[in-house]
């Protein structure tokens, strides 16, 4: 048996759901107020709020963070974050972002400053972290460069969770959603792209992003190998 990932699709970005058997993690939450929503896609795939074992978070920033904490509050799940991004988790708010092309210049007054609830991460992921605890079977990876601690989420069926290492489409991923590109700001431009590099490495079926997609591997390969 393969995981199910429910995409969660909310204002501007995405949210997912994994299911395994009666186990779920929730990757990513949104921007506050999204949990609701998130609950509400829960229960129409059969899932109670305790059947939630881990909520994951790809990186420390407000749209992927907002509503960990309303989300902990109504499951009792754990909040994971990698150690380099927890201190934006514990002061609710964004890292200084760099942008890397015109659009992320008009819109970065609009983000910069956007705030969640903070909160403490009850779990720091490591590389190679097994999720098999939380029933479900995968792993982490650090996959830096969009910030210093984003993570992607390797499922054992290849299957594969990357946050904001790519993003799909142009305008947060309203149009074309199915194209690779480069998010809209860039930590770390040399670690980004050796972080697309180590995620192409790896078996993959489904690669799903945090704004528009889900990616097609080999669409992914031919966009950036040999970067």
């Amino acid at each position: 048996m393969r995981p199910h990932i429910y995409p969660v699709r909310m204002l501007i970005s995405n949210a997912f759901i994994v299911q395994f058997e009666q186990a779920a993690i929730v990757v990513d939450t949104g921007l506050p107020g999204h949990g609701p929503t998130i609950l509400d896609r829960l229960a129409l795939h059969g899932l109670a709020p305790q059947d939630v074992k881990l909520i994951l978070l790809t990186h420390g920033h407000a749209d992927h963070m907002g509503s960990a904490a309303e989300l902990k509050a109504a499951t009792g799940a754990p909040i994971a974050i990698h150690p380099a991004d927890a201190a934006q988790l514990r002061a609710g708010r964004n890292s200084l972002l760099t942008p890397a092309c015109l659009t992320a210049r008009l819109v970065h007054p609009l983000v910069q400053h956007r705030q969640a609830p903070p909160c403490e991460p009850d779990i720091l992921l490591e590389e190679g972290q097994r999720l098999d605890q939380f029933g479900m079977p995968g792993r982490i990876m650090h996959t830096p460069g969009h910030s210093a601690g984003s993570v992607s989420v390797l499922l054992d069926g290849g299957q594969t969770l990357i946050g904001d290492l790519l993003l799909g489409g142009y305008l947060g991923g309203y149009l074309f959603d199915r194209r690779p590109g480069l998010p809209y700001f860039i930590d770390n431009r040399e670690q980004l792209l050796a972080s697309v590099r180590r995620v192409l490495a790896e078996h993959l079926t489904t690669v799903f992003v945090g704004h528009g997609g889900p990616l097609k591997p080999d669409a992914m390969r031919r966009r950036f190998e040999g970067l």
